[in-house]
C-alpha cells in the first residue's frame, strides 16, 4: 500500500489502523496550515514582511488550495472505510446531521471493523504490520491468508492433529495389577 494511495485513491479498502494513521497525517496537515498562516500574519503585523496587497492575498490562495487537498484525502479515506464496511461513500451525508451525525461517522469508521471477506469493493485489507510471532492476522484481527489452522480433514483427523496420534488401546482393559476381570 502507498502512501499516494492511502491519502488520495477513492477505490478499495482500508482497514481501522490505516484510517486511523491516515487521519494523524491529515491532522498535522491541518496543524501547518494553521501554524504557517498564524506565523504569516504575526510575521505581517509586526513588520517583519512589507505590507502589501499581494502578500497576504497569496497565503490566503496557497492556505486555501492546501485545505482544498486535505478535505480531498479526507473524503479518500472515508470512502476506503465505507468501502471496508461494504457501504457506499453516500453514507458520508450523516455528517450534516447536527451531533448525532459526526458522533455515528467516528464510531463507525473508527471503532466498528470492516467486513471479514471480500465484498462488492474488494478483497480484504492487507495488513499494515505482522505479528512478531509470525501469524498472518494483522493488527485489525483479519485473516489475509487462508487459515492453516482450520481443518479440512475429517473429525478424526481433526482430533488426532490436536491430541497427537492416537494410543493403542488393549484389548483387555487393566486397573492394577491383576487387571479389570481378576483371573
Amino acid at each position: 500500500m502507498s502512501v499516494a494511495w492511502l491519502l488520495f485513491g477513492f477505490r478499495g479498502r482500508i482497514g481501522r489502523l490505516a484510517y486511523w494513521l491516515g487521519g494523524l497525517a491529515q491532522l498535522f496537515g491541518w496543524y501547518v496550515l494553521v501554524v504557517s498562516v498564524i506565523a504569516f500574519v504575526e510575521a505581517t503585523d509586526a513588520g517583519m514582511i512589507v505590507h502589501g496587497p499581494g502578500g497576504l492575498t497569496i497565503v490566503l490562495v496557497i492556505g486555501s488550495l492546501f485545505a482544498v487537498v486535505l478535505v480531498v484525502v479526507n473524503f479518500a479515506l472515508c470512502a476506503k472505510r465505507f468501502h471496508d464496511r461494504d457501504h457506499s461513500l453516500w453514507r458520508f451525508l450523516i455528517v450534516l446531521v447536527p451531533i448525532a451525525g459526526p458522533t455515528w461517522l467516528l464510531i463507525e469508521l473508527g471503532c466498528l471493523p470492516g467486513t471479514s471477506s471480500t465484498n462488492r469493493y474488494g478483497p480484504v485489507p492487507e495488513p499494515l504490520f505482522r505479528h512478531s510471532s509470525g501469524d498472518d492476522r494483522g493488527w485489525h484481527g483479519q485473516r489475509t491468508a487462508p487459515d492453516p489452522y482450520v481443518p479440512s480433514a475429517s473429525s478424526s483427523e481433526v482430533v488426532e492433529r490436536l491430541t497427537g496420534p492416537a494410543r493403542t488401546v488393549p484389548s483387555r482393559l487393566q486397573f492394577g495389577r491383576r487387571g479389570l476381570g481378576g483371573r
